[in-house]
């Protein structure tokens, strides 16, 4: 039996869905934007995850791996949410960013979008944050 492996490819990173893992890959095939933002993006999405607090972790997909240099970023596949459980999803994730927050040095930069979020392990999670 084959497995399906899905592409999809942002600005800076091309990610892998493959199994139970997303696995994010740093692009070095376009010129028209800065050559080291995937990179970048891969390594803060690491620091964010390695300084979160306990409460602010439980809203982000957790990094299982980073390559020292950023351009390999290991997460567990989180699932899509359905447009129709959107609404509450996006609630369920702004009121535990609101309660872990505790000033601007637990700041977290991600946009609450149903294209940033997904299902893990049932729980709504921001699955990009590194930008």
């Amino acid at each position: 039996m084959t497995e399906t492996i899905e592409i999809i490819e942002g600005t800076g990173r091309k990610v892998l869905l493959v199994r139970g893992y997303a696995i994010k890959l740093a692009r070095t095939d376009r010129t028209e934007n800065p050559l080291r933002k995937g990179f970048e993006d891969n390594l803060r999405e690491a620091a964010y995850w390695q300084n979160a607090s306990r409460a602010m972790q439980k809203i982000l997909c957790p990094v299982l791996f980073i390559s020292e240099s950023g351009d390999l970023l290991v997460m567990p596949r989180a699932s899509t949410i359905p447009p129709a459980d959107w609404e509450a999803a996006r609630r369920v994730i702004d009121e535990r960013y609101s309660d872990a927050y505790a000033g601007p040095a637990s700041s977290i930069g991600f946009e609450t979008k149903i294209e940033t979020c997904g299902y893990l392990n049932g729980e709504p999670v921001v699955i990009d944050y590194g930008d």
